[in-house]
């Protein structure tokens, strides 16, 4: 699945952010929400390649963790990071996520295959390193050279 910024703020160039949101995520995947496959956090938005766990339904979990997010975002992140709280107002309302996500179920080991790499190299695409598993917040690392990701 796929989900960005309000107005494609690239908010997670910043680290302080990008850190906050991997320990946002990992809140969610070490209460057994789900099982993590494949990741990457681009500076405007966030590629999942996940499995639910049974009984959890996918717009609730989303909703959950942009919402969370969004609350910490607001009360604490801001100030600390220099961004101007006024950018992700909509019609007087705080809004850090655009609304929505894409989702793409995985049917076939094949199909699991393409998406995690699209994932992969979403970083060398947009010219953010040369090799993907030099990308910090990727699961690239994992897959590539056998080492931990920072999730």
């Amino acid at each position: 699945m796929t989900f960005s910024v309000h107005k494609h703020i690239p908010v997670f160039k910043n680290y302080l952010l990008a850190n906050e949101f991997v320990d946002n995520l990992r809140f969610y995947f070490d209460r057994d929400a789900c099982q993590l496959h494949g990741f990457v956090i681009m500076p405007d938005h966030v590629h999942l390649l996940l499995e639910l766990s049974e009984g959890r339904k996918l717009p609730d979990f989303i909703r959950d963790i942009k919402k969370f997010f969004s609350y910490k975002v607001k009360d604490s992140l801001l100030n600390k990071t220099g961004f101007d709280a006024g950018i992700f107002n909509q019609k007087d309302t705080f809004q850090f996520w655009t609304r929505g996500y894409d989702e793409v179920t995985i049917f076939s080991e094949r199909i699991f295959r393409i998406k995690l790499e699209y994932i992969h190299n979403n970083p060398v695409k947009a010219g953010l390193v040369e090799k993907a598993e030099d990308y910090l917040y990727s699961s690239a690392k994992h897959y590539i050279l056998g080492t931990e990701s920072v999730l």
